[in-house]
């Protein structure tokens, strides 16, 4: 196992890699090592088990730092910890990290694709590499800066987070506590006290007077679209309203009215094939042009379309939909609250921008 004990080593962000094959290990790592080698440390382990004994250690080594940026795993181990174990784990212990398999063609990786796109879409894996996509060590390096982008997205987003709560205990402080403080040109301003407890009754106004969201089905065919559309109505009709296109270039002039009307759209489910030129894979790209905050599902029928993972990877669809599946309702609640928890991180940022304004006026 790699030991961590050079100084200058722990403030590096590092590597992970997981493989049983130890010249494929090993060859990579030094490679990494070589081109990355001041920005990573880049680690090898050829189990599941050594993987976590490794995270152990940062924890005991590097208190409180974002140490692991990136874990390429393989899927399948001869041990008994197999690779979405292990990415589960990392995802408790290090949810910043990127995570990563590294898979091929092997015999064992059929049966394990669905349980690697069900990874995706509970958002516990980032990205899916082909092995044989690397064979030539450098066609990785451009993974590896995409890879470290998603990496510095998620720490900014802990870091706004934080931002965030710091703010939130500053007005905590100094509006809500007693007695009411003056500062700069604020006046009284006891009254944020009671929002609080008003809170309930200022969700029933806003549902009341807030416009429905919109959620979009696009398929040309009418046996899965209609039956789809009518299960939606009757279990999601108090929050939502549906509409139906039959073509990517329908969807797209659909949304672009709804645009211009102020509607929002919070969920397109599009097929991937249409008798039309435009796929569904383009539309849901383009979806993101229109409704940035969308939540973009592929429905497919008995296969996935074969660049399902790269669809994944670079974020055009944020999960998919069997069209015959066994339980719609738990599927479509799960895109939901992504789209409000994508809402959720849009205010965010709105909220922090609010805060650092009012401070930069009233204090600097």
């Amino acid at each position: 196992m790699d030991k961590i004990n050079d100084k200058e080593e722990i403030n590096k962000k590092h590597i992970l890699i997981v493989d049983e094959d130890i010249f494929f290990l090993e060859t990579l790592r030094k490679f990494l090592n070589s081109k990355f080698k001041n920005y990573f440390k880049v680690l090898g382990a050829q189990s599941g088990e050594e993987a976590i004994s490794i995270l152990n250690s940062f924890d005991k080594k590097i208190v409180g730092q974002k140490e692991l940026a990136i874990i390429l795993s393989n899927y399948v181990f001869s041990t008994k910890m197999q690779g979405n174990i292990l990415m589960e784990y990392t995802n408790i212990y290090f949810p910043l990290a990127t995570k990563v398999f590294l898979t091929d063609l092997r015999i064992g990786y059929y049966d394990k694709f669905n349980d690697i796109i069900e990874l995706f879409n509970l958002k516990i894996l980032d990205a899916y590499l082909r092995r044989n996509e690397i064979e030539k060590l450098s066609n990785i390096l451009p993974y590896i800066e995409y890879f470290k982008e998603i990496y510095l997205k998620k720490e900014a987003e802990a870091l706004l987070k934080n931002h965030i709560k710091h703010f939130e205990n500053f007005f905590e402080n100094y509006f809500i506590g007693e007695p009411t403080q003056t500062i700069g040109s604020i006046q009284d301003l006891s009254y944020y006290k009671k929002i609080n407890t008003n809170r309930q009754y200022f969700e029933k106004i806003r549902k009341e007077v807030e416009p429905k969201k919109y959620i979009l089905i696009v398929d040309d065919e009418k046996v899965y679209l209609d039956p789809l559309k009518e299960f939606l109505r009757s279990n999601f009709s108090d929050y939502f309203i549906f509409c139906d296109a039959q073509s990517g270039e329908e969807a797209i002039e659909l949304m672009e009215a709804l645009m211009k009307r102020n509607r929002e759209v919070a969920l397109v489910i599009s097929d991937y094939r249409f008798p039309t030129q435009m796929k569904g894979d383009e539309l849901l790209n383009l979806t993101k042009e229109i409704y940035p905050l969308a939540v973009k599902v592929m429905l497919v029928g008995g296969s996935f379309p074969n660049n399902i993972t790269e669809l994944f990877n670079f974020k055009i669809i944020d999960g998919y939909l069997h069209k015959i599946e066994d339980d719609l309702t738990i599927c479509i609640e799960h895109f939901i609250e992504m789209y409000f928890i994508n809402i959720d991180k849009e205010l965010l940022k709105k909220k922090l921008n609010h805060y650092e304004n009012f401070v930069e006026n009233y204090f600097i």
